[in-house]
């Protein structure tokens, strides 16, 4: 569902004001009725027909605190997420900080087995079919 633009409900409210029934308004804008006496009524109430902002759920995270979970990754890059949220008294679930340290282009370590990131690497690429083969 598409809100209704501001442009439309300046008209909405000038029709309103010289007295045109709702029914009409509402078909001239193609909008429903329902719209019509809300846009009306908020009007009425505070003296301005624009939208009302959707606040939305307030992040888990804040700038500052996002900053320190960056900076706490840079200096122990073999962190992992448990880790993480723990050393940083985070209050998040640890799929949504590995979405947002993804999205944040840093990498992290995904288990406690996996061998360090400077460690020599476990797969070599197959040049002639360009697929993994472990090594032995």
């Amino acid at each position: 569902m598409t809100p209704i633009s501001n442009e439309k409900r300046k008209i909405l409210v000038e029709a309103k004001e010289r007295g045109e029934k709702e029914k009409d308004i509402a078909k001239w804008l193609k909008i429903s009725e329902r719209s019509v006496a809300t846009i009306w009524k908020r009007y009425k109430e505070t003296g301005s027909f624009e939208a009302t902002p959707y606040p939305g759920r307030t992040p888990l995270l804040t700038g500052e605190k996002f900053e320190e979970v960056k900076i706490f990754v840079a200096k122990n890059p073999d962190a992992t997420l448990d880790e993480i949220i723990e050393k940083l008294s985070l209050p998040i679930h640890k799929s949504r900080l590995s979405v947002l340290l993804i999205e944040a282009g840093l990498s992290f370590k995904k288990r406690l087995c996996t061998p360090k990131n400077n460690k020599e690497k476990m797969y070599k690429k197959n040049e002639k079919f360009g697929n993994k083969i472990r090594k032995n």
